[in-house]
């Protein structure tokens, strides 16, 4: 009777025996979990301080900011207006762009043929700005960029027009598909010179169109430069007579007619001004418009980068090994996410900079130095993408945790 009782009590045995090495083996073989990562950053934080007024002209329009920051302020209701000469950093820009030139070379030769010179006596004998051309001249591309935007010259808008796009119908047709492509909705162009009112912008399109030319070599060349030396007009002088003051470096006066009716004088200016904060250079950008002359529009402009200057300030917001995030695995392993590069932004009170992160979700084991995604910082025009990587490993766990392991 004894050994008939203790015969299912070994199968018992041996079948408790058998689950528990299922129930071993089945823990033992379950894929690790997989671990997100939790962010140590916010998501956004708020400039401090209170931004300056900014000192808006009795009249016209204005608008002001900086190339790495974007518009920071200016006249709030905007109109079209005629851009006047202005309207030469578009034909610059385009001709830059189809035939690009390097800061230190003078491109291919244009020759000035005998339709050229009797643009250029229709022009100054109606009065407008112009660069003295003789038929056979030959200028290079750097010379005819210096005409159209240290003299002013219109007909040599013109010469530029027709060398790059076959005709000054043709030119203007680039010239308003540039400005949609730069999505500036308030811009139009009539003529590549200026001279037509119906060549119009507002403040806030050419402070675009301004940024974009600072940032080609050539351009901001020569437009920082006071004076050129050309093969028949001689030595020419630049008509922005505040070059060099509280660090400008150009960039476009305009004057011209306000209206259709040909009744109203007007003058513009779209200015760059280099100025430093914490050590690194920047530049404030902006444009006045509709002032009465000039002078006007020069004061203005002062006016505008005294404002601005002050409150622009160079900031340090991640160190190279910065801790934005964490892997935290249930078992005990764990890693910081640390930045592989320095991040630094020009600030302004106010203004919002924002932090996205993309990481992926690991299993492990992870290596430390392991690429695991990327954080994007935002602070106006101002975007950095920096690469993210572990600081240590994280171990596989440990055989009591897999075989306790409830989820």
């Amino acid at each position: 009777m004894s050994g008939a009782r203790l015969v299912p009590r070994k199968v018992w045995l041996i079948l408790l025996v058998l689950v528990i090495a299922g129930l071993a083996t089945f823990q033992m073989l379950r894929p690790l979990p997989v671990v997100a990562a939790t962010p140590l950053v916010h998501a956004s934080d708020v400039v401090p301080g209170t931004a300056p007024a900014i000192p808006l002209p009795p009249k016209g329009e204005v608008a002001v900011g900086t190339g790495e920051l974007g518009i920071l302020g200016g006249t709030t209701t905007q109109e079209p207006m005629p851009m006047a000469s202005v309207a030469k950093l578009m034909t610059a820009l385009v001709v830059t762009e189809d035939k690009p030139l390097a800061a230190a070379d003078a491109g291919p030769t244009i020759v000035i043929d005998p339709a050229d010179v009797a643009d250029y006596q229709a022009r100054l004998a109606a009065g407008e700005s112009v660069l003295k051309v003789a038929a056979g001249e030959q200028i290079t591309e750097y010379d005819a960029l210096q005409g159209l935007l240290i003299p002013s010259g219109n007909n040599i808008a013109a010469v530029l027009a027709k060398w790059d796009a076959g005709s000054v119908g043709a030119m203007v047709q680039k010239l308003n598909a540039r400005a949609a492509s730069m999505h500036l909705a308030n811009t139009h162009f009539d003529d590549p010179a200026g001279v037509s009112p119906k060549t119009t912008s507002t403040p806030n399109d050419l402070f675009h169109i301004a940024v974009a030319a600072m940032k080609n070599q050539a351009i901001a060349k020569v437009v920082g430069s006071v004076q050129a030396t050309l093969p028949v007009a001689g030595t020419v002088y630049n008509v922005d007579s505040v070059l060099g003051q509280d660090g400008i470096v150009g960039v476009k006066t305009g004057s011209g007619i306000g209206s259709a009716t040909g009744s109203l004088p007007i003058s513009n200016f779209v200015f760059a001004s280099k100025q430093t904060a914490g050590g690194q250079s920047y530049l404030i950008v902006g444009a006045v418009m509709g002032q009465d002359t000039l002078a006007d529009a020069f004061k203005a402009t002062l006016a505008l980068i005294d404002a601005v200057k002050p409150a622009v300030q160079y900031q340090s917001y991640l160190a190279i090994g910065a801790g934005v995030a964490t892997y935290n695995a249930p078992w005990g392993s764990k890693s910081e996410v640390q930045s592989r590069q320095a991040v630094g932004f020009f600030t302004w009170p106010g203004l919002v900079l924002r932090r996205v992160l993309t990481l992926e979700s690991i299993t492990a084991p992870v290596e430390p130095g392991r690429k695991v995604g990327y954080l994007s910082v935002r602070l106006g025009d101002q975007v950095t993408r920096v690469a993210l990587a572990t600081a240590s490993a994280v171990d596989k766990p440990g055989l009591r945790w897999r075989l306790t392991r409830v989820r």
